[in-house]
């Protein structure tokens, strides 16, 4: 501003930088600091400006990702903006033709930018006051955002009510639409297999081909078993596996083969094998999970001695305190409203006044002290006053000692 007397410099609000821009304000007579002005006063110097910056630090990760008012503001005057190039909102200005766009913390750059705009004609001047405004009111005014805001809680409660109305689809642990493990192609379809069910062996004395075994020790999940079976050929004539090889018997004077790999029912259902731990592993469960699926989870995982946690629905919630009744000879769930019984009321009670008094007494010198460092902050009113709904929707008055500015509190 030193270099350029003929352009002028207005500065507004408050904050710990406030001393700092008043001592060099006060050396440069084109600069003035006029410190906390109202909305009103914020709108006339944006009125009377040729350009507005809006230089936000892109290091800070929320200059990064939220949208500056100042820019809206400018855009709705039918000013140009100068902002900070990473910021996100530089996009839209380089887009849409704003303004400028310089690297933060540049000096040199913001001064061409200055000059470029202390070099606008008036036509071009007029042109662009004309152009921003209309741009403003058709992408970003409030009739538009109120619509894009009402769609948006729109889908969000479609999208819950067709969540909470889906019917789970079928569970099919094979996940292929194969019920036997080996493809069943029978025309009235194949008997569900467990994937947990153990088929004692055959007389030969190994399991029958393509079963289900019993669970590897320490893996936890089934497993295919065709270490004694002469070839594994599944119905309809392909032989099964990556590059369909057949599986042999090994010859007598052979090691013992190593264990087969566990696998899992379908890829979409691969569960893992549980850790080796001291500590008993976890399983959480999500609310949004399908019914069919958190009992394979669940199962698998008790299974395996692992602890389960769930994440319930309201609807579950709900259920968790109904009593059990009966019409005539069925059952019923009562479900009544979601309330304390009357013993955890009491204790409630009891350490709201105990602890209350207790508080009180501790720090009786703060209640001393705090009032006279409000009162000499700014000489305003100690206390402030609100009606808010306590019990039964029944209204109170709250005292708090006063955190706001006077002109805040006025308003």
């Amino acid at each position: 501003m030193a270099r350029h007397p003929e352009w002028h410099l207005d500065l507004a609000g408050f904050g710990p930088e406030e001393p700092a821009l008043r001592r060099a304000a006060e050396g440069l007579p084109n600069v003035r600091f006029h410190g906390r002005v109202s909305h009103a006063a914020c709108r006339e110097l944006y009125a009377r400006a040729d350009v507005i910056p809006a230089l936000y630090d892109p290091a800070i990760p929320n200059h990064r990702y939220a949208s500056p008012s100042k820019v809206f503001e400018a855009m709705a005057l039918g000013k140009p903006v100068i902002v900070a190039r990473g910021t996100g909102i530089d996009r839209r200005v380089r887009r849409h033709r704003l303004g400028w766009v310089v690297p933060y913390g540049n000096v040199e750059a913001l001064e061409a930018a200055l000059t470029e705009v202390a070099g606008w004609t008036p036509a071009r001047r007029r042109a662009f006051t004309r152009r921003a405004p209309r741009l403003y009111r058709r992408r970003w005014g409030w009739p538009r955002m109120e619509r894009r805001l009402l769609r948006l809680y729109r889908d969000v409660v479609t999208a819950h009510e067709e969540e909470v109305h889906r019917q789970p689809e079928p569970f099919n642990p094979n996940g292929s639409g194969r019920t036997d493990g080996l493809g069943c192609t029978e025309p009235g379809g194949c008997e569900p297999a467990n994937p947990w069910a153990y088929k004692p062996a055959e007389p030969g004395g190994h399991e029958p081909l393509g079963s289900v075994s019993r669970l590897n020790p320490g893996r936890g999940q089934p497993s295919v078993d065709g270490a004694h079976t002469q070839s594994v050929q599944p119905q309809g004539g392909r032989p099964k596996g990556p590059g369909n090889p057949l599986l042999s018997s090994p010859p007598p004077d052979s090691p013992p083969p190593d264990p087969p790999p566990a696998i899992s029912r379908s890829p979409d259902h691969r569960l893992p094998a549980p850790r080796t731990s001291t500590r008993v592993p976890r399983v959480l469960i999500g609310r949004h999970v399908s019914p069919a699926v958190r009992r394979h989870v669940l199962l698998w995982a008790m299974g395996n001695g692992m602890a389960v946690d769930l994440i319930p629905d309201p609807y579950e919630v709900l259920l968790a305190g109904a009593r059990w009744g009966q019409l005539d000879d069925m059952p019923l769930l009562r479900v009544g409203p979601l309330a304390p019984p009357p013993a955890a009321r009491l204790v409630k009670r009891i350490l709201d006044v105990v602890g209350s008094l207790a508080l009180l007494v501790l720090f009786a010198w703060a209640f001393a002290l705090i009032p006279l460092l409000i009162w000499l902050d700014d000489r305003g009113p100690v206390l402030y006053r609100q009606t808010r709904l306590g019990l039964h929707g029944r209204p109170f008055t709250i005292l708090k000692f006063r955190t706001m500015v006077r002109i805040l509190f006025r308003v």
